[in-house]
């Protein structure tokens, strides 16, 4: 955990992209999307496997035409469904349905977005990606080459609101609707109990020990004139970095961080201080900085 130059926090697309990230560049390149890929899905770049999957696809597929090469300046906001079928990569043992009725299913998703059905709905009922309700299959902001070069053909000829037609990669069928981009940027306390997710080993105190501080931190960060940068500084868990102001996690877009901590953060004003917000690494007190 600290060997990492990203915010503890920032589940990046190690856990967002399973199921569309391109296999030959894979998540990106830091620790925490490494550490953080817990269903297996984040994969270090040119492992001899990797290799040799590669160089058997090369000898046995024939070769592909040649795609248009995106702006790499573009970026993209999605989210989308997915469908597996058997034999398809990353596919598990219970996945049994032929690629045909696969496709059949992912058409129907495509009917019901275009005749108004809830896109949030349509993942929670038919995407197979990890975690996909709980993330509503967001993908984060993106550029050209994140994800396998289907998707990204779809994706950057939408419009933003569009559904697309089914995209069929190697991870299975998709429906994708295009969003528009948001970021925000907050500073945040988190304080960790001994349960909490990557929780260093000096910190022992009980889960109730930790909301209890959270309530004082709270209180104070909502007194007239708080200095939530020196609360930050004297409360946080997060490791902090010299030069960086205590607690910032800079600008991010959705799907970039968990679930409650975004859903808490996208609802709130500039200038405005959460309540108490709780994820797998702790407690959090939010301010939205813009």
């Amino acid at each position: 955990m600290l060997r990492t130059a990203r915010p503890l926090l920032t589940l990046l697309l190690s856990l967002s992209l399973a199921g569309c990230e391109t296999p030959e560049d894979g998540v990106e390149e830091t620790s925490t999307e490494d550490e953080a890929s817990e269903d297996g899905h984040a994969r270090r770049k040119g492992t001899r496997t990797e290799r040799t999957e590669r160089s058997e696809a090369n000898e046995e597929a024939p070769a592909e035409p040649a795609r248009p090469r995106l702006d790499p300046t573009l970026e993209a906001s999605a989210q989308h469904v997915l469908i597996r079928y058997a034999g398809a990569r990353r596919a598990g043992p219970e996945v049994t349905r032929t690629k045909q009725d696969a496709r059949a299913r992912a058409q129907e998703v495509v009917t019901k977005a275009r005749g108004g059905a809830n896109f949030d709905e349509l993942v929670a009922q038919y995407s197979e990606e990890p975690r996909a309700a709980e993330r509503k299959g967001n993908l984060g902001i993106f550029r050209p080459g994140r994800m396998v070069p289907e998707f990204d053909q779809a994706v950057f000829s939408m419009e933003v609101g569009q559904v697309s037609d089914v995209v069929e990669t190697p991870f299975g069928f998709h429906v994708i609707k295009r969003l528009p981009i948001e970021r925000v940027a907050a500073q945040h306390i988190l304080i960790m109990h001994k349960d909490s997710m990557r929780v260093p080993p000096e910190i022992t105190r009980t889960k109730e020990e930790a909301l209890t501080r959270a309530r004082e931190v709270l209180r104070k960060a909502k007194a007239r004139n708080a200095d939530f940068t020196a609360l930050a500084r004297e409360y946080t868990d997060e490791p902090q970095r010299p030069g960086r102001t205590p607690g910032d996690l800079g600008r991010f877009g959705r799907g970039q961080m968990v679930p409650e901590f975004e859903t808490a953060v996208f609802g709130m004003q500039p200038g405005q201080i959460s309540d108490i917000v709780e994820t797998p690494f702790g407690y959090h007190v939010i301010k939205r900085t813009e």
